[in-house]
């Protein structure tokens, strides 16, 4: 469900407000931002709730226009052919996308699907261009990985996909 199409239930309270904040500021690129920067994204957020094999997003839906920030749950992507990868990954919570996408202001090219109950705080955007605006957020927002931690190894179910953290990566891909 897009956010737009979500009815407003009132403004969270302060103390959730900078919880939320803290907690977003423990994932990349939010843990170089300021305090104020961040709490600007999650005042400006709408979190949504993705349901088990729930369409995230598509190519179909045109250009993106939400920047989706994953706080629980999973979020599975197939690349389409324009995409050049037809490997499927895994987002996890602390992960954003498509970030190129809004940045860019273009359409998707892979399909993003919630496996299992998935939470998301969704930035319009034309909040996220808004918050660009600012030099500092622009450069970290542009540098914020595209892709999920670790794709899903090839051959294996969807049931036995492997996942792993930013910091394994990185020791796994970078040379001895």
């Amino acid at each position: 469900m897009a956010p737009s199409a979500l009815a407003p239930t009132g403004t969270p309270s302060r103390s959730l407000l900078r919880e939320l904040a803290a907690e977003v500021a423990r994932h990349a690129p939010f843990a170089q931002m300021a305090p104020e920067h961040v709490a600007q994204f999650v005042a400006a957020a709408t979190q949504v709730y993705h349901a088990p094999g729930e369409l995230v997003l598509g190519p179909q839906g045109g250009t993106a226009g939400t920047l989706w920030l994953l706080r629980q749950g999973s979020i599975l992507g197939a690349g389409g052919a324009s995409s050049g990868s037809t490997e499927p990954f895994e987002f996890g919570a602390g992960d954003m996308f498509p970030v190129g996408a809004v940045l860019a202001g273009r359409a998707v090219t892979s399909t993003y699907t919630a496996h299992g109950d998935s939470f998301s705080l969704a930035l319009p955007a034309d909040e996220v261009q808004r918050l660009a605006s600012a030099k500092q957020i622009s450069t970290q927002l542009s540098a914020a990985p595209t892709r999920p931690r670790c794709a899903i190894w090839p051959g294996r179910s969807a049931s036995s996909r492997v996942t792993c953290s930013a910091r394994a990566c990185m020791r796994a891909s970078s040379p001895s």
